[in-house]
């Protein structure tokens, strides 16, 4: 059988939100609460950055951070009255 590493990527992360869920429905005191609220959120947290690898949003590409050019002092920017 042949796994793809975009099934693990996904699969481990929606199926820890599964057994968080499946865990609420079977343990509903207080300790089964915040043991599936942690699975859930972070089942759904790591899903998220696997997806935003995958789509570049969080890839270090090594390029100094863009800062935008300030305008000479001598300009006055955003201000059309005449004086």
């Amino acid at each position: 059988m042949f796994f793809s590493n975009r099934l693990l990527r996904y699969g481990l992360p929606i199926s820890t939100v599964i057994v968080g869920v499946l865990f609420a429905a079977f343990e509903t005191n207080s300790v089964g609460n915040t043991v599936s609220l942690v699975l859930i959120a972070g089942g759904l947290i790591w899903f998220i950055t696997a997806l935003g690898r995958e789509m570049g949003m969080t890839a270090d590409t090594g390029r100094a951070p863009r800062v935008p050019e300030l305008p000479p002092d001598g300009e006055q920017h955003g201000d059309d009255r005449e004086r």
